[in-house]
């Protein structure tokens, strides 16, 4: 955690090196473990002497004073963060919800598999066990069954997906 040591001092941020130097005795009197032997007052004395150790050196302080900017900086930027939900929707991301991912990784390469499978039956039926011509027309609805895939892969829009994998109406992620 960043302690503002200008605070644990109580010095202005503009305060002179002399002025640090005279803040940092004073703690120093009440704080140090000789006077002072609570393990509490211990702990601000480090705390009180780090800030010293730091306020003191010219550079150590020309340092602190960035990273101290820095750090109001981005904790400004949080307390204004608003994102823009509409753009995110054009943008195409919010079709990349969990759905998505199980349609493209799982629904669409099975339902290929199968289309394959289904389709090439009959085909090996015709070339290899002499089976009429006409049953050919069985390997149809495989033949359905991939292109129907390849058009969910593509991100058309896929009969079997729409069928299987329906979206929660209660789910409030924009779309």
């Amino acid at each position: 955690m960043l302690y503002n040591y200008y605070q644990v001092l109580e010095v202005a941020e503009t305060a002179s090196a002399d002025e640090i130097k005279r803040a940092y005795r004073e703690k120093a009197k009440l704080l140090h473990p000789d006077v002072n032997r609570t393990n509490e007052a211990q702990e601000v004395f480090t705390l009180v002497s780090e800030a010293y150790e730091t306020l003191g050196n010219e550079k150590k302080r020309v340092m602190y004073d960035l990273k101290l900017k820095n750090a109001a900086a981005q904790k400004q930027a949080i307390q204004n963060f608003h994102y823009d939900w509409e753009s995110f929707r054009k943008a195409g991301f919010a079709k990349k919800t969990p759905i998505h991912n199980v349609r493209a990784h799982v629904l669409y390469p099975a339902q290929m598999f199968a289309g394959f499978v289904i389709a090439l039956v009959p085909v090996t039926g015709i070339f290899m066990f002499d089976w009429a011509a006409s049953d050919l027309l069985y390997s149809l609805p495989g033949i359905w069954l991939v292109w129907d895939a390849w058009k969910g892969i593509t991100g058309k829009k896929s009969f079997i997906g729409r069928l299987l994998i329906r979206r929660d109406p209660n789910d409030r992620m924009p779309l």
